[in-house]
């Protein structure tokens, strides 16, 4: 282990998540990265038709898919903020991370974290998404990859309805560009 990361845990410790280095190094055992594989679900099909959506849509999209497991998407001017009280070790804490999204050639999001918070405090993405790993409110469609420090969004399973599905096409952030197109699933 760094020892950067060392020294954070032992302050976590310190600040209520447990008692000093013991502490730390418990928070760390407990949520430590653990390997998982994404398993995109397959549109295959025809494009139906494809559409552009607006920043505030887009939000609003990652709002009904991540706000059902209770936490605030926010799309910033480059990247995109998903926040909420979660409970650390007895504690309830605020926590934040801080993503950027990558487009897959199958259609599906990889949201990429950059940082993470847990109060005020930085804290080692992996461990944060170990965390949240363990979450027993993630929605289907969603994994969590803390070996991969992302965040794997089925793009195709959080969208079907009936014959229909999206895939997405384009995501740039700093541009305004979000891109998908909706399939026919049933068109094998």
């Amino acid at each position: 282990m760094k020892k950067r990361t060392i020294v954070l845990l032992t302050t976590l410790g310190v600040i209520g998540l447990g008692a000093g280095s013991v502490g730390g190094f418990v928070a760390y055992q407990e949520y430590h990265p653990a390997k998982t594989t994404f398993h995109a679900s397959q549109t295959g099909g025809q494009t139906v038709k494809t559409l552009s959506m607006t920043k505030d849509e887009f939000t609003a999209f990652l709002q009904r898919h991540l706000g059902s497991a209770g936490y605030d998407v926010t799309v910033g001017d480059q990247d995109i903020t998903v926040s909420g009280a979660t409970t650390v070790l007895g504690a309830k804490v605020n926590a934040k991370l801080t993503m950027t999204p990558t487009v897959t050639k199958d259609g599906n999001i990889f949201l990429n974290v950059e940082k993470a918070t847990i109060g005020s405090a930085a804290v080692p993405t992996k461990v944060a998404l170990g965390y949240l790993a363990k979450s027993d409110n993630i929605p289907a469609g969603l994994v969590v990859q803390p070996d991969k420090n992302r965040i794997a969004l089925d793009i195709p399973e959080l969208t079907a309805q009936d014959t229909l599905a999206y895939k997405a096409d384009a995501i740039n952030i700093e541009q305004g560009i979000f891109k998908f197109s909706e399939v026919n699933t049933s068109a094998k």
